[in-house]
């Protein structure tokens, strides 16, 4: 399972919906803004229902979430392997991808607040299925995939 960046496909949905969450001073993460950029698997066959999130602060990555949205027992039915559907299911931080010493702290800031915010929660789900529903290449006179209405070549082309 290869995961592409959700931007790579859809720029101007990304720039306009890419989570950010503000911590102020007085908390155990260093102030500041952490994006969560959402990266789901490139696998046309693959159903898995799964976003990586990479957490970026001041230009770096400090924690990588895989964030499962289905039930247990679809997970189960899906990988065939109990023990498999447990990491799949809900928010872990994922063994192949960026950790720092923040990396607990971001998955718990992603448990309290994320985990709560059904709009984000939603979010996810349409951009999954946005990017497993968009060919791989799109002619420049169709429209665009980002659901803009306008043709691919006047609008997420361009960027």
């Amino acid at each position: 399972m290869m995961m592409s960046p959700f931007h790579s496909k859809f720029p101007k949905v990304a720039e306009e919906e890419t989570r950010c969450a503000i911590i102020l001073s007085g908390h155990d993460l260093p102030e500041g803004k952490y994006f969560f950029f959402e990266s789901y698997c490139n696998d046309n066959k693959c159903d898995c229902r799964r976003v990586f999130l990479n957490v970026g602060y001041n230009e770096e990555i400090v924690a990588t979430i895989g964030y499962g949205w289905e039930s247990l027992e679809f997970y189960k039915k899906w990988s065939g392997d109990g023990v498999i559907a447990k990491e799949m299911k809900g928010p872990i931080l994922e063994f192949g991808g960026v950790h720092t010493k923040y990396s607990e702290m971001i998955l718990e800031l992603f448990k309290e607040i994320m985990m709560n915010d059904s709009v984000f929660i939603e979010r996810l789900k349409r951009h999954y299925e946005m990017f497993k529903s968009t060919p791989e290449k799109v002619g420049r006179n169709e429209p665009c995939p980002c659901g803009s209405g306008i043709k691919y070549k006047k609008c997420c082309l361009k960027l």
